[in-house]
């Protein structure tokens, strides 16, 4: 999941981050939903290997449950990551 600056009106509410919750947020932050997608473990092992992505440690329980729970109130998700979120039980339809 993407994590970007909050700027009302538009961003994401349903899961807000502030400099505390991670040591690499800065400023109040929000879970970006709509830009989630799927992937493979062996995708992001080889993406992270190219340096398309970075690793930027690891978030406590306390703050992916948080995430978790904005999932599920996110109205932003694609049918696709429902479909999968609830499958795997993280969210609820």
């Amino acid at each position: 999941m993407n994590v970007t600056t909050y700027k009302e009106p538009f961003a994401d509410n349903a899961c807000i981050l502030q400099p505390s919750d991670h040591p690499h947020i800065r400023h109040m932050s929000c879970i970006k939903y709509e830009e989630a997608w799927e992937t493979s473990l062996e995708k992001l092992e080889q993406a992270f290997q190219n340096g398309h992505i970075h690793k930027i440690g690891r978030v406590s329980e306390t703050v992916l449950a948080r995430i978790f729970e904005g999932a599920n109130k996110s109205r932003r998700l694609k049918l696709g990551i429902i479909k999968t979120l609830t499958i795997q039980g993280i969210i609820q339809e």
